[in-house]
């Protein structure tokens, strides 16, 4: 069954997803979604995920919304058939420090966001808050802590926690970023998930197209 995937390539939200759905090897139709033009206020989308965000996916009859639960789910589903049951670990203990990661990960985000000004800039126009570049440094910090005991985020190997980590810390890009002097654990790992045989169509291109749009629209 083709699982129906709601998002756009723009989406930093929909791409954990997306990395999460080629690393299961799963069968799923991508289904542009354009909040801006208004596609999530549909009385049909509303539907599909009430909160009416991007990414949202239907998986036969079910239908379910929020990035990390999505992302999740599918490795309930379909990790055992997949061969890939390691991305979000059975086991209570190494399961709880995923969703632990996959937690912080939102504040992370929220930080990033901070500093880049978004989606100010994206929608209305704007600068970058150079001034909050200490929490920058935070974030980077904590990544490279949380690498300290093996080479992944959350784990002695990969899980979706990386995805989500990755794609949020990746937006510094946007901003020219390139202090990493401090972290060379953080490199290493970026290096690693570089790697990955889905990373250019889900991280490359995509990423580069929204670093495109965010500097056209900085003022």
């Amino acid at each position: 069954m083709v699982i129906e995937f709601y998002t756009n390539d723009l989406s930093p939200f929909g791409r954990g997803v997306w990395m999460t759905l080629e690393a299961l090897g799963l069968e799923y139709e991508k289904k542009i979604t354009w909040p801006l033009q208004g596609d999530t206020k549909t009385d049909g989308f509303a539907a599909i995920n009430p909160g009416q965000t991007i990414p949202a996916i239907i998986d036969g009859s079910f239908k379910l919304g929020e990035s990390k639960a999505i992302a999740c789910y599918l490795c309930n589903a379909y990790g055992d058939q997949a061969g890939e049951s390691q991305l979000y670990p059975k086991d209570p203990k190494k399961r709880a420090r995923v969703d632990m990661v996959l937690c912080m990960a939102y504040s992370m985000k929220r930080l990033i966001y901070l500093f880049l000004n978004l989606p100010e800039v994206l929608i209305y126009g704007g600068k970058t808050r150079t001034e909050e570049i200490g929490k920058v440094h935070e974030i980077l910090r904590f990544i490279e802590m949380l690498l300290s005991p093996s080479e992944y985020v959350a784990a002695d190997h990969l899980t979706i926690a990386d995805f989500f980590v990755y794609i949020y810390e990746g937006l510094l890009a946007f901003a020219d970023f390139d202090d990493y002097s401090q972290y060379p654990k953080l490199v290493a790992w970026k290096a690693k998930i570089a790697k990955l045989p889905y990373h250019k169509m889900t991280c490359e291109g995509p990423a580069s197209a929204l670093k495109e749009y965010y500097k056209s629209k900085l003022q």
